[in-house]
């Protein structure tokens, strides 16, 4: 479902969009995707700082990070979202308690052309995200250690 979410992608209306108060504004919704008896915790900074992009397209991206991250969780398990504003930059981590990946699966996931089905399709799009706000991905797991994903960007001026 996420992924055909994240697919459904056309051309949208590029807007000022507050991160923290967008995360504070999906949080009961988050809490649903990573429930079953799984922690979520929301580590939000006090200041709030804008980006540009369409709204839809932001919670799109975040859903599918909450789901991938339950789905690599052993039950119980936990979900940590940490937002992060510095020196004009965000910052948008989602970290679990999960399976982890080898240094392999990680570097396929990051560098994988485009294919049609499900397996890996969500990343493709969150990484599609990523180039359209101008942004950085990164991707840490290590196998029984869990996964960082984290996306940076310049934030919004007018």
């Amino acid at each position: 479902m996420t992924t055909s979410l994240l697919q459904s992608t056309a051309k949208r209306r590029r807007e000022r969009l507050y991160l923290r108060a967008r995360l504070a504004g999906l949080e009961p919704l988050l809490r649903t995707i990573a429930s079953s008896g799984n922690l979520l915790t929301l580590d939000l900074e006090s200041e709030d700082a804008p980006i540009r992009n369409a709204p839809d397209r932001f919670d799109h991206v975040l859903i599918e990070l909450i789901a991938n991250a339950r789905t690599a969780l052993a039950c119980p398990g936990a979900v940590r979202i940490r937002l992060r504003n510095r020196r004009g930059r965000s910052r948008l981590m989602v970290l679990d308690s999960g399976c982890g990946m080898t240094g392999h699966a990680r570097q396929e996931l990051l560098t994988r052309a485009p294919t049609p089905g499900a397996h890996g399709t969500g990343f493709q799009q969150m990484r599609r995200f990523v180039g359209e706000i101008l942004g950085k991905l990164r991707l840490r797991s290590r196998p029984g250690k869990g996964t960082l994903v984290s996306i940076s960007c310049r934030n919004y001026r007018d």
